[in-house]
């Protein structure tokens, strides 16, 4: 089957650039990586280009792996969820993909955010399900350690089921239908290990 066009979506997991050290170059943003202007100016031009949408991914820690203790790493990040709700209100049409932890999230706020998120931007929003594996996350939730890898993906499984079934509750249900990128993006779990 041949395709007449391409997919195309932008990642910023980092604002500052991905490399680990991009943060550095002298002509790389600063402290407008905390600024919705920079985030909305960056949106406008992915929309401009006709990409298909725009994936923030998460990491619910700062990353401190480096033994030698220098900041090798920016880490420098709004809250993705917030951010893309704000984001909406500045474009139209290009999807809203946002990362999400089942390991260190509740089924009742995820899916409301989700559905609030998908409401606000007209079913553009989508969720890029991960079950954390980093023992600098599990840290911020009073753990000495990572959830074991099994559990994990087991609490994923049913933490998915338990948010499908509230998106089909009144919970959700304030327009005829939830967008249909919500419901694609569970579809497609792309769970992280």
């Amino acid at each position: 089957m041949k395709r007449s066009h391409m997919i195309l979506s932008a990642f910023l997991f980092n604002p500052q650039g991905d490399h680990r050290m991009s943060w550095r170059h002298p002509r790389g943003p600063g402290r407008e990586v905390l600024d919705l202007e920079f985030f909305s100016n960056l949106m406008q031009a992915a929309e401009r280009a006709r990409m298909c949408a725009v994936f923030i991914a998460d990491h619910v820690a700062i990353w401190d792996s480096v033994q030698s203790g220098v900041a090798h790493y920016a880490n420098a990040r709004l809250e993705p969820l917030t951010l893309m709700s704000a984001l909406a209100a500045v474009t139209r049409h290009i999807g809203l993909i946002i990362t999400t932890s089942t390991s260190y999230s509740e089924p009742y706020n995820v899916a409301r955010m989700f559905a609030s998120l998908d409401h606000i931007s007209k079913g553009r929003a989508s969720w890029n399900v991960v079950t954390s594996n980093y023992n600098e996350e599990a840290r911020n939730f009073g753990r000495d350690g990572n959830i074991e890898h099994a559990f994990r993906y087991e609490r994923a499984t049913e933490f998915l089921d338990v948010v499908k079934a509230l998106w089909d509750s009144p919970l959700c249900r304030t327009r005829r239908h939830i967008g249909p990128c919500s419901r694609r993006a569970v579809a497609r779990r792309a769970m992280a290990s």
